[in-house]
């Protein structure tokens, strides 16, 4: 009598490869989502870029940062920008839920020719809290403008 053996998985290895395969899922899911909040926070700090514009024209026609009050309808997302406001050109912008209410401040920051008084234009800097370094670009990544922190 010819006699056939069958093969097939036992029980523990299937258990073990579903182990696996829900580790594996559940370390995806943690990355997805900080890439998904990563974006969100990029959105949010683009939508403030009307804003700079007009602090930018503002500056080149009164060669001053001070007394600028901007339009504030020009948030390209509301359901990430909970509050939008602007402090001697410093543009704080703080997140809605979506974004763990980040805190992001936006500074121009005048650019002169080396060794001497001619402007040649405005920069901008980016400051956040520490806690939320792991979802802002790496120019965000300081607490401190000038010695001056703007989040204790």
């Amino acid at each position: 009598m010819n006699s056939k053996q069958q093969r097939a998985f036992s029980l523990v290895e299937l258990m073990v490869v579903v182990g696996a395969i829900g580790i594996l899922a559940a370390l995806a899911m943690a990355s997805y989502s900080k890439y998904v909040m990563r974006a969100r926070v990029s959105a949010l700090i683009n939508s403030a870029a009307s804003v700079q514009v007009q602090v930018e024209q503002y500056f080149t026609q009164n060669s001053t940062l001070l007394n600028f009050n901007p339009s504030y309808n020009t948030f390209a997302d509301p359901t990430l920008v909970g509050k939008l406001e602007v402090q001697n050109s410093i543009i704080v912008i703080v997140g809605t839920p979506l974004v763990n209410q980040i805190q992001i401040a936006l500074v121009p920051v005048i650019q002169y020719v080396p060794s001497t008084t001619t402007i040649t234009g405005i920069t901008w800097t980016c400051r956040t809290p520490s806690n939320f370094f792991p979802y802002v670009p790496a120019l965000c990544k300081n607490a401190c403008v000038f010695g001056n922190c703007l989040w204790g």
